[in-house]
């Protein structure tokens, strides 16, 4: 496996979408998510969907004080 030097990236998406590529070499038709979570919201910034039919998107942001 070749080392990654993550001060190579010049922003997110570059380092997401390298990232998500890697992920989806070993977890192939899954659904894999790259998200922040604060004290208040839980929130989507990337998306790899491999056709599993999931409604989550970019963006995607739920309260986490609306949540059980």
């Amino acid at each position: 496996m070749n080392n990654i030097d993550i001060t190579n990236y010049k922003n997110f998406e570059e380092a997401a979408s390298d990232l998500l590529d890697l992920i989806n070499s070993f977890m192939t038709d899954k659904l894999v998510t790259i998200t922040r979570i604060t004290n208040e919201t839980f929130t989507v910034l990337k998306v790899l969907d491999n056709n599993t039919g999931c409604g989550i998107h970019e963006g995607f942001t739920i309260n986490v004080n609306d949540t059980l």
